[in-house]
């Protein structure tokens, strides 16, 4: 009769010894860490990878990169990487979103007309100034003109008409440096998206992409659709 009562208890415990022996998946999970991976995938250029592992990642830093790599607006992207820097610092991690930060600063400042701020180690650019040209005053004939000759009544001389003003071809810049280093690696995060190259314009090494187009509508269309900011500018010869 006692042992038909503790019966129910050892079976009790029984169970709870397996449950307390059942390791926590969910645990497991968030120890999972993709870092490697990730700094894989932005070192060979192939961002677009990450879309095959987004869905397994669970540390809060690795999410908030891959989303900002991904992602395609630019402000967005921006303070997707200040958020994984300030609130999930990672060692591995941290210098692509330094990086990336600093391409797009430098890419804002650079559209928006201000001075590029230099990146520790260099020095600033000095301003290219350029001298705005001078009207050109109408060529004026010493001599009266000659009275215009009667034309026929019905007969209607066309005016002359304004020469059209060219449009084209344009490019997008994406940045403005004073050290070729910097210049070089902006060109390799882009290589993915947008092949681009390093120019020596007035002694500042300028980023600008590969492709021209032929109207600056068309160029600005296509700059919207880059993560970074970018200006239009005139393709070099």
């Amino acid at each position: 009769m006692l042992k038909l009562r503790s019966l129910p208890l050892t079976v009790l415990l029984l169970m709870a010894g397996m449950l307390t022996g059942r390791p926590n998946t969910a645990v497991l999970a968030e120890e999972v860490s993709h870092a490697s991976e990730i700094v894989q995938y932005v070192k060979e250029d192939k961002v677009y990878l990450l879309e095959k592992i987004r869905g397994q990642i669970t540390k809060p830093s690795e999410k908030l990169l891959v989303r900002a790599l991904l992602t395609e607006d630019g402000p967005q992207a921006a303070a997707l990487y200040r958020e994984q820097l300030e609130k999930y610092p990672d060692p591995q991690l941290d210098p692509i979103s330094r990086r990336r930060l600093n391409a797009y600063q430098q890419a804002v400042a650079t559209s928006a007309g201000l001075p590029v701020m230099p990146i520790k180690g260099s020095v600033a650019p000095k301003p290219v100034v350029t001298a705005a040209p001078l009207p050109t005053q109408p060529n004026v004939s010493a001599l009266p003109a000659a009275a215009p000759a009667t034309a026929p009544a019905d007969s209607v001389v066309p005016k002359p008409s304004a020469p059209a003003a060219s449009d084209g071809p344009f490019t997008l810049q994406f940045g403005s440096f004073d050290s070729i280093t910097n210049a070089d690696q902006l060109v390799a995060q882009l290589a993915s998206r947008a092949p681009a190259s390093v120019r020596l314009i007035n002694g500042i090494y300028k980023v600008r992409m590969n492709r021209t187009f032929n109207s600056r509508q068309e160029a600005a269309a296509f700059g919207r659709t880059m993560p970074i900011e970018s200006i239009v500018v005139p393709a070099q010869p």
